[in-house]
């Protein structure tokens, strides 16, 4: 059943605002700019934008989420307007209460911290690409045979940590972007 009072929208809030997991590259690396998004008036607001194609993206983690709150909320793009993951679809028809969806956000926090610090530790610091890129880029750097004992124990404990956070988001974050 659907929500609809003020109350509702307070609550769906509240779970937006202690998330951030749409922003901070850990669901997806890129938002595909619409047409009536300006990516330079996006660039004055201090955001990354690149070509891509015949348009323009978004770069993420977003350098507007400040903690788990958007710094430019009133001029964000239309997908991040238009953006409900699966846990606020879920919270706002009902289906799970604010505390259970909240822990889910807490895990997924925590699970993405621990893939932040791990690849931190293998010397992957670039804090300003999406988590995926960052995985990628750490595995193709250590895939040779004078790889140190700690640093393969490592990327077990990445590639464990990468896929615990997969299947959360894969399950409880992501659906598809709206066209």
């Amino acid at each position: 059943m659907k929500r609809s009072s003020a109350k509702a929208v307070a609550i769906e809030q509240t779970l937006c605002q202690r998330c951030g997991i749409c922003c901070d590259g850990a669901l997806f690396s890129g938002v595909q700019l619409q047409p009536g998004d300006s990516a330079p008036a996006l660039r004055e607001l201090g955001l990354s934008v690149r070509k891509q194609g015949k348009g323009w993206r978004l770069l993420q983690p977003c350098a507007a989420l400040d903690g788990c709150h958007c710094r430019v909320y009133a001029e964000r793009p239309t997908h991040c307007r238009q953006f409900r993951c699966r846990l606020l679809d879920q919270l706002r028809d009902g289906e799970v209460a604010l505390e259970p969806a909240l822990r889910v956000v807490r895990r997924a926090r925590r699970l993405a911290n621990q893939v932040q610090a791990l690849l931190e530790s293998l010397g992957e610091t670039d804090a300003r690409a999406p988590l995926k890129l960052r995985a990628k880029r750490i595995l193709a750097a250590l895939e040779h045979p004078s790889t140190s004992r700690e640093d393969l124990v490592r990327l077990g404990e990445l590639t464990q940590q990468l896929h615990q956070l997969h299947l959360l988001l894969s399950t409880r974050f992501y659906v598809e972007a709206p066209e």
